[in-house]
This record gives structure tokens, sequence and C-alpha cells, in this order.
């Protein structure tokens, strides 16, 4: 029963992170009015059904490389699973379903395949390839994930 909470949690966390992200990365560019998050899953106005999502007011015109960044804003919570499943004594059961959750939300950003996913609008903005974002996200969520086993296992 407790694996049950652990995951709940950890979704509910995780969708928290990713979407407050995108909110603060935005208001380093432009002054937020108001926003509202939603943390579970429903049907968008303007993306369709989404997991969770974050809406925003704001009066500024943002350029594409600075929406890049509020795209890729919560990428920077993902690069933490991996210092913590090599450095930090994760052997317990919350520990291990909190570092999954990122690892399942750096996948989940990496293969989604629509036009308003978060890596396309940081592909555009970066001018970097899509393919080679899927591949550096997917490698750096393997890497995580065999270093979460290795601790776990051994």
């Amino acid at each position: 029963m407790s694996y049950i909470f652990y995951a709940i949690f950890t979704y509910f966390f995780w969708a928290y992170i990713h979407e407050v992200s995108h909110l603060f990365m935005l208001e380093r560019f432009a002054e937020v009015k108001s926003y509202t998050i939603r943390l579970y899953p429903h049907k968008h106005p303007t993306l369709g059904f989404v997991w969770a999502s974050v809406s925003y007011e704001y009066d500024e015109t943002l350029t594409d490389r600075e929406w890049a960044w509020v795209s890729f804003a919560p990428r920077f919570a993902n690069a933490l699973v991996l210092p913590c499943a090599l450095f930090l004594d994760i052997s317990t059961t919350p520990w291990l379903f909190f570092l999954m959750g990122g690892i399942i939300d750096l996948i989940r950003g990496s293969t989604i395949n629509r036009e308003t996913a978060d890596i396309r609008y940081y592909s555009k903005g970066f001018n970097i390839p899509l393919r080679s974002l899927i591949s550096a996200q997917l490698v750096y969520a393997l890497c995580s994930l065999l270093a979460l086993a290795q601790r776990v296992w051994y």
C-alpha cells in the first residue's frame, strides 16, 4: 500500500516541480500577472490532453530564445537526478520513487511527439536539431537509471 502512496506523491511532486520551473523561468523574462497550475490530467484549451499544466498571463513579448529557456527549465531539476543517484544514500523506497519520477519526467519529455512539446520549443530557440536533443536527454536518463540501479543493487 505504501508503494501506491509513494507513486502518487512522486507524480504530484514532479508535476509541481516541472510546472513551477516553467513559471520561475518565465518570471526572469516577463512580469507574470497571474497563473494557474493544474497538477492533474486534463484537456488544456490549446495543448490538448496533458498530465499537468501551468497557464499564465503576462505583458511582454518573448523571443524564441527566451521561450526556449522557459521550455527547458524543467530539465534543470531532471539534471539533479544523476548526481543524487551517484552521491546520496538512496537505498530507501521513498528516495527510489522520488528519483524515478525525475527520470520518467525526462523520458516523457524526450519522447512526446506533438507540436506543443517543450522539447520542440527549445530545439527551435537554441537552434539544436530535435533528434540530437532527444538522444542527449534519453542518454542522460539512461545514465541516471543505471546509476540508480547500481546504488540499489550493490
